[in-house]
């Protein structure tokens, strides 16, 4: 290697050991804290160790991993003992803190091993690169990382680890004339976007976006849904960090190591859907380039394996406060700052000082059942091509909500009917499916750059109080999920409140399960979606 490899090498390394010594002295610094006194005398002790161990940096690293893996046995325990929402602060802090120590810890132990620059010794590499930011992740999905500095000190970390594997990589690359192996240009080919279907009850689109102070007065006045051409067109995600590209996508999490919690099954209704954590990488190689076209062979894989598996979907997840390169590349509409018209006579939700976004990423066929939520949308498609339908909360009592669940889950929020089943089996009876048959919506397909205003508390001709109830799945006959390629979907959150509908208590909905609009949204495709949820003014 030349000269410059070993200078790159040289400052990236210094660059990496400076974020681990950084990461203890933070973690030093904090004995002071309360936070982690309910965890008892002993379980303080054993952290303090840990911290001033590394501080004194021990040569004795496996140990020490050891340790770290008992403090994460032990809150890994108190996690699951308790409702996610009621974990003490304590053992999340906890999990947090022993994932960073045992971060550092095998850090420096890859650091101090020798390079030989053998295709041995890069696979080692790798894979122990692939254990730290299992470790990171892990504790990010888990805990959010709480306490002071923490998440960025996850995100020191992992981009500096990022950068140094990489240099070593590249460096090697060169010297050996080798180049990575490169992978499919595209998420979506333009062959697998066949033309949409048939619109029989069309939203109103726009050619163009509106200027901010329209929209207000649309929100004032009309207040109807509208699909939005061009409203996200300028997005860096379309453009110059396309995220069509499988590589750019890879590049961004750690050439696919980190990890993502999945979902698998056709929706959260069916009796064989689950959640696995898995490698970016791995979703994307089984979940999302698998599914192209039915491919079985592998092909399109990145790695080239495969094999039939059920529909994977990234859904509601934080990615971008996971991985927050990838925040960058999408923008925050203007519109998610305007002001809809209150709703009557509801307690509206808790209003939020900062925007909260989440994300959604699924393969052709991927389904949302017909279900509600408290407040109004902008739906953006970043990349392909989505069928969406919407029902009006006058319709309620023709989508026969669920109740309680034999789990004790309340699920009054999602509908009995699964538009996927196209005989509506589930209903049990010729009256119910009647009755449904009879439901009015409206529908239309979202196209790249595209955006759809869902409102609350609208009058839609037609439709009585529109945009309660919505749907995400195949639709009869008449939508191809498998033949209408992928897309990226960006839901916006505006700040709306609940909206009130007269008639609650007949359709055995509460208050908090009423949804200012119903929406249904089919994933026609690989769907990568944002959710803002903005604070009213």
């Amino acid at each position: 290697m030349d000269d410059d490899d070993g200078r790159d090498d040289d400052n990236q390394l210094r660059i990496l050991v400076g974020a681990c010594n950084a990461a203890i002295s933070l973690l030093g610094s904090d004995f002071s804290s309360n936070d982690l006194q309910p965890c008892g005398p002993g379980v303080v002790q054993l952290h303090r160790s840990v911290v001033e161990s590394l501080a004194r940096r021990t040569p004795l690293l496996e140990p020490l991993v050891s340790r770290t893996n008992d403090l994460l046995r032990l809150s890994t325990t108190k996690l699951h003992a308790f409702p996610y929402r009621d974990v003490p602060l304590c053992w999340r802090r906890l999990y947090t803190d022993a994932s960073i120590l045992k971060a550092v810890a095998q850090i420096t132990i890859l650091l101090d091993r020798p390079s030989t620059g053998s295709e041995e010794w890069m696979a080692g590499l790798e894979n122990e690169d692939a254990e730290i930011v299992k470790t990171l992740d892990m504790a990010l999905i888990m805990t959010g990382a709480p306490g002071n500095e923490r998440r960025e000190t996850f995100e020191e970390l992992l981009a500096e680890l990022d950068c140094y594997v990489t240099v070593l990589n590249g460096a090697r690359e060169r010297f050996l004339g080798k180049r990575r192996k490169l992978h499919p240009e595209s998420l979506i080919p333009l062959h697998s976007l066949p033309l949409a279907p048939d619109i029989t009850y069309a939203i109103d689109r726009l050619g163009e976006p509106l200027s901010l102070e329209q929209f207000q007065l649309h929100l004032s006045g009309a207040n109807t849904p509208m699909i939005i051409s061009k409203l996200i067109s300028h997005w860096p995600a379309l453009t110059d960090h396309p995220w069509s590209s499988a590589s750019y996508l890879l590049s961004k999490t750690h050439q696919g190591r980190r990890l993502v919690p999945v979902e698998l099954g056709k929706s959260y209704t069916t009796a064989d859907w689950g959640q696995k954590i898995m490698t970016f990488k791995e979703f994307l190689n089984t979940h999302i380039l698998n599914s192209q076209a039915g491919d079985k062979s592998g092909e399109g894989s990145v790695g080239g394996e495969s094999e039939l598996s059920p529909t994977g979907y990234l859904a509601q997840h934080t990615l971008f406060s996971q991985i927050p390169e990838l925040r960058n590349d999408i923008l925050t509409p203007d519109y998610c700052y305007t002001t809809p018209p209150p709703p009557p006579a509801i307690v509206p939700p808790a209003q939020l000082e900062d925007p909260l976004v989440n994300a959604w990423f699924g393969p052709s066929g991927t389904i949302s059942p017909l279900h509600t939520d408290p407040y109004s949308n902008i739906l953006t498609q970043v990349l392909g091509r989505k069928y969406i339908r919407l029902y009006a909360p006058s319709e309620t009592p023709k989508l026969f909500p669920r109740g309680i669940d034999e789990n004790g889950v309340d699920m009054s929020n999602t509908s009995q009917v699964d538009i996927d089943d196209e005989d509506l089996a589930g209903l049990g009876s010729e009256d119910r499916y009647e009755a449904w048959r009879g439901s009015q919506y409206v529908e239309g397909v979202l196209e790249a750059g595209e955006g759809l205003y869902i409102p609350v508390c609208s009058n839609y001709p037609g439709l009585k109080d529109f945009s309660c109830m919505g749907y995400a799945s195949q639709v009869a006959d008449d939508v191809n999920v498998d033949r209408l390629g992928g897309g990226i979907m960006l839901r916006v959150w505006i700040r709306v409140l609940v909206l009130a509908f007269g008639g609650i208590e007949e359709w055995g909905l509460s208050d908090q399960d009423v949804n200012p609009m119903r929406l249904a949204h089919i994933f026609l495709g690989w769907i990568h979606g944002l959710v803002w949820q903005s604070h009213a003014r």
